[in-house]
């Protein structure tokens, strides 16, 4: 589960715009509970940044990007103490 995550992490980091990012992103929305802290803290930055710029992203791939970093911060992230003001 470990590599499918940083797999994922290598995906949204070098492909933002790409075809596998929805999927991607649901992936991370359903296995976010599963995900250790270090992963979890490079995977909302690059999140936070790909959100950041608007045209990065489909309308339906923000609302998962939005939807994963949610799920991530609802699990092990709702300990850490994140500024989601951006």
């Amino acid at each position: 589960l470990e590599q499918l995550f940083v797999s994922y992490a290598r995906v949204v980091k070098a492909r933002p715009g790409g075809p596998l990012m929805p999927l991607v992103l649901r992936g991370i929305a359903k296995f976010a509970h599963c995900v250790n802290v270090e992963l979890l803290l490079d995977l909302v930055s690059n999140l936070r940044t790909i959100l950041r710029d608007p045209a990065a992203l489909s309308t339906p791939a923000a609302l998962h990007c939005v939807h994963a970093l949610l799920r991530l911060l609802s699990g092990h992230g709702a300990a850490l103490a994140v500024d989601m003001r951006d």
